[in-house]
């Protein structure tokens, strides 16, 4: 059941951003991603990091075990303020949190009117905040902090998905990456002669401690679907742990022109996932999908004003 929050105009609206099991639900086991999807990872990374106003960038809010779960020579994310939540007051020693993160490594430049950001690095680059509420009060678009920033993202973990999409008023967007494990299949099934073929698995990842929540339909709903795309099994290992990304199925052109863009590992980066059930090959199929707010406030600072066709980066650029 929704609790009414009280409205506080000094709150800003953000977007959510998950990769989930599509039957369990589940996003992590043991402080790592369950897989390993590279179309995902670098949705994520695009679509965090692009803004419109070359002179913004773009927010992500995560909570401390998050943090610590992305490899320390990616910390923090880069060419986005970082937001660490922590109640405990000594957490940036505790954490080794910085004030501000080194200089981009690469630069990055405008395409199909989105611009990758270039991190300034005169700028603070992680903050640290108490919870979602003094996060979002924070970027409040009209302090000097928030006034920097374009987009608000909520990367994990599960404590603060469940948190943020209680807040319809103010979680605006859910992108999410429905994942599923396939195997093959045994004999023929539904009359056809498929023995042997990849099919949807119905048990998903259940060795899963993390998981996302259901999302109520009456306050958010589909909008967009990618349809399933696939993964074939054993993929060319990735030498930096990369992004956890979400759904966008909307077809766009790629907004990153550089053919080799430095790594930008995500929330819960899984450089040794589990081997995947006896049987499926380690192959996988995803959808992206993208929920907005039933009724999303007004008064809610967006990304652009013209939130609903919201054009975001393709998942997979070729």
């Amino acid at each position: 059941m929704h609790i009414e929050q009280p409205n506080q105009p000094d709150m800003r609206g953000f977007s959510v951003i998950v990769a989930a099991c599509k039957q369990t639900h589940g996003i992590g086991v043991g402080g790592q991603l369950p897989w390993s999807l590279r179309g995902d990872m670098q949705f994520f990374k695009q679509l965090t990091r692009s803004t419109q106003d070359p002179l913004k960038r773009n927010a992500v809010v995560m909570g401390r075990k998050t943090w610590q779960s992305i490899p320390e020579r990616f910390r923090p994310l880069d060419d986005r303020l970082n937001v660490v939540l922590s109640r405990n007051a000594d957490a940036k020693k505790a954490y080794d949190i910085p004030d501000k993160a080194p200089p981009p490594r690469q630069p990055h430049t405008q395409s199909s009117g989105y611009i990758l950001s270039t991190g300034l690095p005169t700028r603070a680059q992680v903050v640290l905040a108490d919870s979602l509420e003094g996060a979002l009060g924070q970027l409040n678009a009209a302090c000097e902090l928030g006034s920097s920033v374009e987009t608000v993202y909520v990367i994990g973990g599960s404590s603060l998905y469940a948190d943020a999409i209680s807040r319809p008023e103010l979680c605006q967007r859910v992108y999410l990456t429905s994942v599923s494990r396939l195997k093959e299949a045994e004999a023929a099934e539904d009359g056809k002669e498929n023995a042997g073929e990849l099919v949807a698995c119905d048990t998903g990842f259940k060795d899963c401690d993390a998981f996302f929540p259901d999302l109520d339909t009456a306050n958010f709903r589909l909008v967009k679907s990618s349809g399933p795309k696939r993964q074939a099994a054993n993929p060319t290992p990735n030498p930096t742990p990369n992004p956890n990304p979400s759904p966008n199925p909307s077809p766009s052109p790629n907004p990153n022109p550089n053919p080799n863009p430095s790594p930008s590992p995500s929330p819960n980066p899984n450089p040794n996932p589990k081997q995947a059930a006896k049987g499926d090959k380690g192959a996988l199929q995803y959808e992206f999908l993208e929920y907005t707010a039933a009724a999303a406030s007004s008064s809610v600072h967006s990304r652009n004003p013209n939130l609903h066709p919201h054009p975001t980066p393709h998942p997979n650029p070729s």
